[in-house]
């Protein structure tokens, strides 16, 4: 893997959107928050803390590169069907070209709400393995470096390969949320629309 002074300072956001979305019932990626499909939502707040993106997508891959392709390099997981998260990521790490052994990257499921610029800050700041807690509990995005994504993903999980990362405590509950199902999405989304009307946006 290359190496090189400048990558101790490269930042790489990975959004991982390989899933069939079949609970959801269509590409999660594609579900719209304020007029914008999901996954344009979380590279644009990659973008604000990344020097670069890269998306892996696998069955709904077409859709989401016309979504994408302007913004991040995008990433195809052909075995999706037979593959998870593990496998989206070391794909991300090595295509289209093998990042640099210092390389931090921001990752993230395409099926969270998307973190603010504070909570990306918080967690690059922690160190080069650092995860988001909030109530005692983990949640997402999280940082890791290249060397030892590289390395602990090829026999284990991200979870083992974040074992021994800084715990970040946030304030920020969404850090917890996921959704898999329309069920799901349309709770968070009457959630937040209560949050910012509490909050006068």
């Amino acid at each position: 893997m290359p190496d090189g002074s400048k990558d101790a300072d490269e930042v790489v956001g990975v959004v991982l959107t390989a899933g069939g979305s079949t609970r959801m019932g269509s590409p999660k990626g594609l579900l719209k928050l304020d007029g914008e499909p999901l996954l344009r939502r979380h590279l644009q707040g990659l973008s604000a803390v990344c020097t670069s993106l890269r998306v892996v997508v696998g069955r709904h891959g077409p859709a989401l590169r016309r979504v994408a392709s302007d913004l991040a390099e995008v990433v195809d997981n052909p075995d999706w069907q037979d593959t998870g998260p593990r496998e989206s990521l070391l794909l991300a790490l090595c295509q289209p070209e093998p990042l640099a052994a210092d390389t931090r990257v921001v990752v993230t499921p395409v099926d969270v709400p998307p973190a603010p610029p504070e909570v990306l800050r918080a967690l690059l700041d922690a160190g080069p393995l650092a995860v988001p807690v909030f109530h005692g509990q983990r949640g997402h995005p999280v940082v890791v470096r290249v060397r030892e994504a590289t390395v602990g993903l090829r026999t284990g999980t991200l979870r083992d390969v974040l074992a021994d990362g800084v715990e970040v405590v946030m304030g920020w509950p969404d850090t917890t949320v996921d959704f898999d199902t329309p069920e799901a999405w349309r709770a968070w989304l009457a959630t937040r629309t209560a949050a910012l009307r509490q909050h006068g946006a």
